[in-house]
Parts: structure tokens; sequence; C-alpha cells
């Protein structure tokens, strides 16, 4: 039992001394490098101190003169300081250790340059710290992760940090401005209503809530705990998808939702200075009409914009247009056209529909992504046929590749797909040829958006990563990590823009909205 007992001890200590080294390394605005490294050597002294006193007491043969576990050599630090300069090379940082360095007064050796990194290991072995500045880096987090370089830290860790460190300039861009936290679960998907700055959102918790996106400019303290001023809810079952149209000015502003109900709700919008945000509107009939068109839910809802039509595309395999006819008295609808796409044999054979979008000065064509089919099909909205398809190739056929979301700028001819194997693809509309396929995410492309002045668009994906895009080079230019807290294998869901304002929103599982300004 002795025997079983010291070797416990040895264990609970060893254990500590791995617990305080995690602690350390996870710390937040606690000690600077120096100070963690010097309470490393104090740890590691005091634990080699307890171990040897274990080993000599529990020494059956009593051998005298063994040897001291002190004077075992220690293992030599891993070189990866050639790996290490290679990866900071290709995001910017190579001149980390060729420039001039700052005095620390903690400091016992200052590297100026790479032809030092061998020396500054043997240091590190006999315990003598050193420290890396570079004038480069401004920000804190970067200046510690440089400083752990030279005291043997993960390399990871330093270019986590240096992949970071862009933030600060997009940050500079983009300032946000509200975090709307009234939802009780994901957010799937906003739109804006420019007129009265109004903005939508639909959940799974089966609510639609208006925002009045004013009241953020007007307030002049504690702008993050906005409350919406309308909540409605007569879905039963969780929404995904919706979209406001403007109507005539002499006319309610209409709002159109759809989810698993298969049914499409119309709402009579009303206005912030009509509600009173926590007053009683019982006596209020906001619900217009419920189409019951589709038997499966609804995934995308995209109004026409400038005439009174609607699409859906349904899990039920089709695609379906709605012509509107608003009076003075009631609403009336008609489901004027279906859209399937042939994908087999059988008559069931049709592919899903996911996305759907108009056609920029082609107000006759609409255009819809699927679930497998590696195309986008653009269909006559008079006639219901097939007019072409805008082919493209999955690259990677172990992931899927299906449209999740699909954006036509306003100005261009240029048609930009998310897809669910992490690219964009961004298609000539004119030509009809595919002119980009770009990996935009390192998860799945959940929304696009197209700004509706600038050449720019942004995209979400469930990597937690927002994206602002230049449309004439295809290539990012702003980037913002972790908008959203992670739920399961989802973060963002959607992403648009304003149409007047500049401000751009994003919404996540996290069940949180997200409304940045645009500085430029």
């Amino acid at each position: 039992h002795e025997t079983i007992n010291k070797d416990m001890i040895k264990r609970i200590k060893m254990l500590e001394y791995s617990l305080r080294q995690e602690r350390l390394k996870n710390s937040k605005g606690g000690l600077n490098a120096v100070q963690e490294f010097n309470m490393n050597i104090q740890l590691g002294k005091d634990l080699n101190t307890t171990i040897e006193q274990i080993l000599k007491e529990n020494n059956p043969l009593n051998v005298t003169g063994a040897m001291p576990l002190s004077s075992v050599p220690k293992r030599p630090a891993r070189r990866h300081r050639a790996l290490l300069i290679k990866m900071l090379e290709e995001v910017g940082y190579e001149d980390i250790f060729k420039d001039e360095a700052e005095t620390n007064s903690n400091a016992t050796m200052v590297i100026h340059n790479v032809d030092e990194m061998n020396e500054t290991d043997k240091m590190v072995l006999q315990e003598k710290p050193a420290v890396v500045a570079n004038p480069r880096v401004d920000d804190k987090a970067s200046r510690q992760a440089v400083q752990r370089l030279s005291f043997g830290a993960e390399f990871t860790t330093m270019i986590h940090k240096a992949n970071n460190a862009p933030k600060q300039k997009i940050e500079s861009r983009f300032k946000l401005e509200a975090t709307l936290k009234s939802h009780l679960d994901g957010v799937r998907n906003v739109s804006f209503f420019a007129a009265d700055n109004v903005l939508a959102s639909v959940s799974e918790d089966c609510m639609i809530k208006l925002w009045d996106i004013q009241a953020l400019f007007s307030a002049n303290d504690e702008k993050t705990i906005m409350e919406p001023y309308l909540t409605l809810r007569e879905h039963t079952g969780p929404l995904f998808t919706v979209t406001a149209w403007q109507g005539e000015q002499s006319n309610t502003p209409l709002l159109f939702s759809g989810g698993s109900e298969g049914s499409i709700k119309v709402w009579n919008l009303p206005r912030p200075d009509e509600i009173q945000t926590y007053g009683s509107y019982e006596r209020y009939n906001f619900g217009a009409a419920e189409w019951l068109g589709h038997k499966d839910c609804i995934w995308d809802l995209c109004h026409h914009p400038f005439e009174r039509l609607l699409l859906s595309a349904s899990a039920d395999r089709t695609i379906k247009l709605w012509a509107l006819k608003q009076t003075t008295k009631e609403l009336s609808y008609k489901c004027a056209q279906s859209y399937q796409l042939k994908i087999g044999p059988g008559k069931e054979d049709f592919d899903v529909p996911t996305a759907l979008t108009w056609a920029t000065n082609h107000g006759s064509t609409l255009i819809a992504g699927f679930t497998h089919s590696k195309l986008l099909q653009l269909y006559d909205r008079e006639s219901g046929k097939s007019i072409s398809s805008l082919n493209f190739r999955a690259e990677d056929n172990s992931i899927g590749h299906q449209t999740n979301k699909l954006a036509m700028h306003p100005s261009l001819p240029i048609l930009i797909s998310a897809h669910e194997d992490h690219r964009i693809r961004i298609f000539d509309f004119a030509t009809g040829k595919l002119i980009a396929s770009k990996i935009a995410h390192e998860d799945e492309v959940t929304s696009v958006a197209c700004h509706p002045a600038k050449l720019e668009f942004a995209t979400v994906g469930h990597d937690g990563v927002l994206k602002v895009w230049d449309i004439r080079n295809y290539s990012p230019i702003f980037e913002t990590q972790n908008v959203h807290a992670p739920k399961y294998d989802e973060s963002i869901h959607g992403v648009a823009y304003h149409p007047l304002l500049p401000i751009i929103v994003t919404c996540g599982a996290d069940g949180e909205i997200k409304l940045f300004s645009d500085l430029e």
C-alpha cells in the first residue's frame, strides 16, 4: 500500500504541474511571457525535487550515487524554425526576425536576425528567457505571440495570432452597431424594408420579428439592447425564409414568410410609428393571407424587383410563381406558373430547388439552384420552360455541392452562387460561362449578397466568417471571424445589405442578429 500511495502522489504532482501550464497558456491578459517562463522554470524545479525524493525513497536497492533527475539530458528543442519562417512569409510577417528589436528590461537576450535562432534555442535550454520585439506588431496579443516564439511554444499559436492580426483593419471599416438577441433559436433569414428602415427576421422559434433600424442611429447609448417593435406568432413550425415587398405608395407594404409548414403567409407590414413596442396590439389583424400551394417545407422566397410577382422554392420539388393583386379591400393571388427540373426517367425524378433569384435587366427570366444538379437552371416565367443552364464542375465529390443561395449584381451581368462544398461560383450571365470558382470558406457557404452600389459582395458560412469580396478580381478584401457563435455544426445562416444605408447584417444559429455599419 505504501508503494501505491507514493506512486499516486507522484502522479498527482505531475498532473498539478500540467494543469498549471494549461492555465498559464490559456490565461487572458494575465502574466506576460517573461513571468510565464520564469514561473514554468520554478514549477519545473519543484516537480523535479518532488520526483527525486519519491524515487530516492522508493529505491528498493538503496543504491547510492544514483544519477539525479536534474542531470538527465533535456530533450532538444524542435527544429521548426525554418517552417515557421516560411509560414510567416505567407501571412506577411516575414520581417519579424529582421527588424530592429526593442529593449526589454526583463529579457536577457534580444534576437535581431534569423542567424541567432540556434543561439536562442541554447539559451532556452539553459533556462534564460529571450524576447523578440517587432515594431510592426502593434497589438498586445500579437506581440505576446511573438514573445512566446522564443520560449519554444507551439508554432501554431503564432500562426493563429498572425492570421488574426489584420482584424484591426477590418474593424476600421466595419463597426458593430448592434447585436439583436430577441429570438429563442437560430435565425435563418433576414430582409430589409428600405422605405421605413425596417428589418424583418425569421427563426426556428416559429416567430417573425420586426426591428426599427432608425432607432439604432437615433439612440445615444446602449445600442446593443434593441428590442423588436413587433413579433408575429401565427406560424406553428420553424421558419426558413422571409422577403418584403414595397408595393405602391398608397398600399400597405407586404411581408412574405415560409418554412416547415409548406404554406406562405402574407402579412401587412406595419410601420414602427404605428405600433407601441410594449403596448397591446390584439385588435390589429396583421395576417393578410395564407397560400397553400406547396406540400412540403419552403426553402426560399424571392419577390420580383418591380412587379407583383413572388417565387417560392419547396422541398416538394417544385418552384411556383405567384401573381398578386392588391386592392383597397383585399389581397388576391393565384399560382401563375410551376417549374421543375427533371433528373431521371421516373415520374417523380425531379431535383429539389433550394435557391432562387431574378435576372437583372431580364425581368422575364428566373434562375434556380438545386440540391443535386451541377447547374443553375434558367426559366421563362411565362411559358414555364427551361431557357438554358449555367453548368459547373464539382471539384470535390466527397462532399455535396448543393446551391444554398443565389445573388445577382444589380448593375452588372454577374451571378454569384454559394454552395455546400465551401465554394462560391461566379458566372457571366451575358455569355453563360463560369468565370471563377473559389474556395470561400472552411465550411459550407450558406449565403451571399451583392452590394447595391459598390462592386462588392459578401459571403458567410458555417465557419463563422464574414467575407467581403471585390467583384472585379474575385478576391476577398475584408474578413472578420467568429461573427456568430457555433451551434452544433452551424454558425452563420444569412447576410444582407441595406438597399440605401451603409449597413450589412448577419444572422446565425446562436439566435443573434448583428448589424455592422460600413465606414467607407
